[in-house]
C-alpha cells in the first residue's frame, strides 16, 4: 500500500508538471495568435489612412491652385512657378507676399522635383519648411502646365510652369485624431524620417530615423519595391512598440500605426505585469486547489481500476478452469454446408448475372442518349466567344464597359467566379475593379497589390512573344486573394495589349479565376485570345487611340 501511495504521489507531480507545460504552451500559442491579429489590424488601419492620403491629394488637385480656405482649409497658400531649362526659376504669382516662404518653397522645389518624373506622373510631391525654424514641415503639390500644343494637334512635353499648392499635413489628416483616444498612435512621415502629422501633436517634427531599430527599415522601404513592413522597436524611454508602416504608392510618404507590444510569456516584464495585477497570486491558488483535487481523483480512479483488474483476473481464471473440466466435441459441418449451399449459390449467381446484364444494357442506353445529346449540341454550334465579345466591344466607350465584358466572357468560359483588377501604371498598383455576379466581394478597398517593375517588364516581354503570364504565385496577389476570398483555389493571369496595337506590349490588368476547373482546361486557348482582345481595347481606351484587332489564337503560357 505504501508503494501504491508513493506511485500515486509521483503520478500527481508528473501530471502537475505536464499541466504546467501545456499551460505555458497554450499561453505562448495564444499570444502568437493575438500578435498576428494585431499585425493584420495595424496594417489594415495603415492602409485605410493611406487611402485617405490619396483622397486628400485628389481633392487638392481638383481645386488647386484657386482653392480657398472655405473649400479646403488645409491648403494654406498657392501660386505659379516659372520653369527654365527644366528647373523651377521663380514665382510668377503667390497668394501672399511672404518672400522668406517663397524662397524656402522654391529651394524645396529645386531639390525635390525631377523633370522626367514630372512629365511621366504629371504630379510632384515633396516637403518644405512651414516656418523658419524648420521644426514643422508642410507638403507641396506641384502640377505641371505644358507648353501649348503645336499645329496638327500634337501635345508638347515641355513643362512651361508649375501650379504649386502648399498643404498643412496636420490639418489635412483629421482621421489620425480618431486613434488618439485609445492605445494606438498613427502618423504620416516623409522618406527622410520626419514626422509630418501625428495623433499626438508633441511628436510632429521628430525624426524616426534617429531610432536605431527603425533607421534601416525606413531606408529600405523607400529604396526597394516593398510596400510596407511590421516591426517591434524600443522607444527612448524603453517602451516597446509594434509598428506597421504602409508606403503611399510611388510618393515619398508613408503612414504608420503603432501600439504597445505585449511582453513575451515568462519574461521578466511579463512576470512583473502578472504580479502587479495580482493574477499570478490568484492563478497559484487555483493551481494548488486543482492539484489537490487531481490527486484525490487519481486515488479514487486508481483504487477502482485495481479492483476492476483483480475481478477480471479472477473471472478469467474461472473460465479457463471450466474449459479444462468440460469435454466438448467439435461438429464437422463442412459437407452438410456444401450440399445445402451449392444449389443456392448457382441460383444466386444466375440472378446476379441477369441483374448485371440489365444494368449493362441500361448503362449502354444512357451512353447512347448522352452521345446523341452531345452530337446535337455540337451540330447546333455556337459562335466564337472571342468574336462575340469583340462584336460587343466595338461599341464600348469606357474602360468599365470593356472590363465588365471581359469578366462576363471569362466567367462563361470557365463556369466559375472571375475578378478583374485594373493596373494603374503611374502608381504600379493593381486595384479591384469588378467581379462576376456569383462572387460576393467585401472590403474591396483593401484589395490592392503593388507590382514590382521587374515583374511588369517580365509580363510585357512574355506578351511580346505571344504568351500570357501567370501571376498566381506572386506574393502580393496571394495576399489580396486571401484577404478578399480566404483560402480558395485560384489562377491569376496578366491582361496585356499586343505589340500590333501598342507597339510594345503594355500591362493593363489582372484576371483572377476563382475555383478554376482543373479537370478541363480546354477553355484556356479561347480565354487567352479573349484576354488579348480585351487587353487591346483596354489599352486603346486608356490611351485614347484607335485599336486594331489581333485575332491570332494562342495558348496560355
Amino acid at each position: 500500500m505504501k508503494l501504491a501511495r508513493v506511485a500515486i504521489f509521483l503520478a500527481g507531480v508528473i501530471g502537475m508538471m505536464a499541466g504546467g507545460l501545456i499551460s505555458i504552451s497554450a499561453l505562448k500559442s495564444s499570444q502568437e495568435q493575438e500578435l498576428l491579429r494585431t499585425h493584420e489590424s495595424l496594417k489594415s488601419q495603415a492602409t485605410v489612412l493611406v487611402d485617405q492620403f490619396f483622397s486628400v491629394l485628389e481633392s487638392a488637385k481638383k481645386l488647386s491652385p484657386k482653392a480657398s480656405e472655405e473649400n479646403l482649409p488645409y491648403l494654406v497658400h498657392s501660386g505659379t512657378v516659372k520653369m527654365k531649362s527644366g528647373a523651377p526659376e521663380e514665382f510668377e504669382s503667390f497668394s501672399v507676399n511672404d518672400l522668406a516662404l517663397q524662397e524656402r518653397v522654391l529651394n524645396s522645389l529645386k531639390a525635390q522635383i525631377s523633370l522626367p518624373d514630372l512629365q511621366l506622373v504629371k504630379l510632384g510631391l515633396g516637403t518644405f519648411e512651414l516656418n523658419e525654424t524648420g521644426g514643422k514641415l508642410g507638403i507641396f503639390i506641384a502640377q505641371p502646365v505644358f507648353k501649348a500644343g503645336v499645329p496638327g494637334g500634337a501635345e508638347s512635353e515641355v513643362v512651361e510652369r508649375l501650379n504649386v499648392s502648399l498643404m498643412d499635413p496636420v490639418k489635412a489628416f483629421p482621421g489620425l485624431g480618431k486613434l488618439s483616444a485609445g492605445e494606438q498612435s498613427a502618423f504620416l512621415i516623409h522618406k527622410d524620417g520626419k514626422v509630418l502629422a501625428h495623433t499626438r501633436s508633441a511628436y510632429v517634427g521628430t525624426d524616426l530615423k534617429r531610432i536605431g531599430d527603425l533607421k534601416d527599415s525606413l531606408s529600405n522601404l523607400f529604396l526597394g519595391a516593398q510596400t510596407g513592413f511590421v516591426q517591434r522597436y524600443a522607444q527612448s524611454d524603453g517602451t516597446r512598440e509594434v509598428l506597421a508602416v504602409v508606403r503611399a504608392g510611388v510618393f515619398p510618404f508613408a503612414v504608420g500605426v503603432e501600439q504597445k507590444a505585449a511582453s513575451p510569456v515568462l519574461s521578466t516584464a511579463w512576470l512583473m505585469e502578472q504580479l502587479d495585477s495580482g493574477s499570478a497570486r490568484r492563478g497559484a491558488g487555483v493551481a494548488f486547489v486543482l492539484v489537490a483535487l487531481a490527486l484525490v481523483l487519481f486515488s479514487f480512479v486508481s483504487a477502482w481500476a485495481s479492483r476492476g483488474l483483480r475481478l477480471e483476473v479472477e473471472r478469467s481464471a474461472a473460465i479457463r478452469k471450466t474449459e479444462a473440466d468440460d469435454s466438448v466435441s467439435p461438429i464437422d459441418s463442412g459437407a452438410a454446408m456444401n450440399r445445402v449451399s451449392a444449389p443456392l449459390t448457382v441460383a444466386s449467381a444466375a440472378e446476379r448475372f441477369s441483374s448485371a446484364r440489365g444494368t449493362v444494357e441500361a448503362v449502354q442506353n444512357e451512353l447512347k442518349n448522352q452521345s446523341s445529346s452531345l452530337e446535337q449540341l455540337l451540330d447546333s454550334g455556337s459562335e466564337d466567344p472571342a468574336a462575340e465579345m469583340l462584336s460587343r466591344l466595338e461599341g464600348a466607350m469606357t474602360l468599365e464597359t470593356v472590363e465588365k465584358e471581359l469578366v462576363r466572357t471569362a466567367s462563361l468560359l470557365t463556369k466559375g467566379g472571375v475578378v478583374y483588377f485594373r493596373y494603374q501604371r503611374r502608381m504600379q498598383n493593381l486595384s479591384y475593379q469588378c467581379a462576376s455576379p456569383d462572387l460576393k466581394v467585401e472590403n474591396y478597398h483593401l484589395l490592392q497589390a503593388y507590382v514590382r517593375k521587374d515583374i511588369e517588364l517580365q509580363v510585357e516581354q512574355l506578351s511580346d512573344s505571344g504568351k500570357v503570364a501567370s501571376l498566381t504565385h506572386y506574393a502580393p496577389i496571394k495576399k489580396i486573394i486571401q484577404t478578399g476570398f480566404g483560402g480558395v483555389k485560384y489562377e491569376a493571369w496578366a491582361v496585356a495589349s499586343q505589340p500590333e496595337v501598342s507597339l510594345q506590349a503594355k500591362l493593363v490588368g489582372l484576371l483572377v479565376l476563382i475555383h478554376p476547373d482543373q479537370a478541363d482546361s480546354s477553355y484556356r486557348a479561347v480565354l487567352a485570345r479573349v484576354m488579348k482582345e480585351a487587353g487591346n481595347y483596354l489599352y486603346a481606351h486608356g490611351n485614347k487611340i484607335k485599336s486594331r484587332n489581333v485575332t491570332d489564337p494562342e495558348v496560355m503560357a
